[in-house]
């Protein structure tokens, strides 16, 4: 299986529809904002908590391969982490 990021710079925010079977929900976020939601979070899986490393927006987590995913992008961007 490949996986590929897309990353877009838009001046307005359209409305994101997805599928039931695609993914769990989406949001958008300001890229440079990212930096000061980076946390340790505790998370739930398959009813085992796990201590992991995300950032928290408006109260959803963005972890796992998200959040490697940016944490790569961010000093591309010059985002300082």
């Amino acid at each position: 299986m490949r996986v590929q990021p897309w990353v877009y710079g838009l001046r307005i925010k359209p409305a994101v529809n997805i599928g039931p079977t695609e993914i769990a929900d989406s949001f958008w976020v300001n890229l440079a904002e990212l930096p000061s939601k980076k946390k340790m979070s505790e998370i739930t899986i398959r009813n085992e908590p796990w201590r992991v490393e995300s950032f928290v927006v408006e109260g959803k987590f963005v972890w796992g391969f998200t959040y490697r995913v940016l944490t790569e992008l961010l000093p591309i961007l010059e985002i300082s982490l």
